[in-house]
Order: C-alpha cells, then structure tokens, then sequence
C-alpha cells in the first residue's frame, strides 16, 4: 500500500506541473463540481500522453480520480498541519 502511495503522489506532483490542482485553496476547499472538473482534466491528460489509443477512458478516469483525491488530500492535510482546519 505504501507503494501504491508513492506512485499516487509522483503522479500528484506531475498532474500539479499540468496546472490540474487549484493554485490556492481555500478553507472551504474544493466544490464537488470542481472537483469533477479536475478529475476530467487529468483523466483527459492521461489519454492524451498514451495518444488516445485503446479504449481505456474509465480506466483513465479512475486513475485520475485517485490521483486528484491524493492531490487533494495533501492539501487538507498541508492546511491542517499550518493550522488552517480545526
């Protein structure tokens, strides 16, 4: 699991150099609907880099859903950590 943890934030961090992760959250986070939007992007973003080849878009969509919510998770946890969440 750990692993699998690692991966999920190499890939945070690559999805981040794309622009996918909001620049500032604020404490009122993300919107379900943003984060929707985000997992679109990324998943659009993971077809493109294997040249959309295959029929692997929900594949695509749950890697990218892991990927936002790991992304997002570390936010939560960054404002945690400063004392911006109770």
């Amino acid at each position: 699991m750990a692993n699998r943890h690692k991966i999920l934030d190499a890939e945070a961090e690559e999805a981040e150099e794309h622009g996918l992760l909001l620049n500032e959250l604020t404490e009122t986070d993300v919107t379900p609907d943003e984060r929707i939007q985000m997992i679109e992007e990324a998943a659009y973003y993971r077809a493109k880099q294997r040249g959309f080849h295959g029929d692997e878009s929900l594949r695509d969509w749950f890697e990218a859903e892991a990927i936002v919510d790991a992304m997002l998770e570390r936010v939560v946890i960054g404002q945690t950590e400063k004392g911006h969440r109770s």
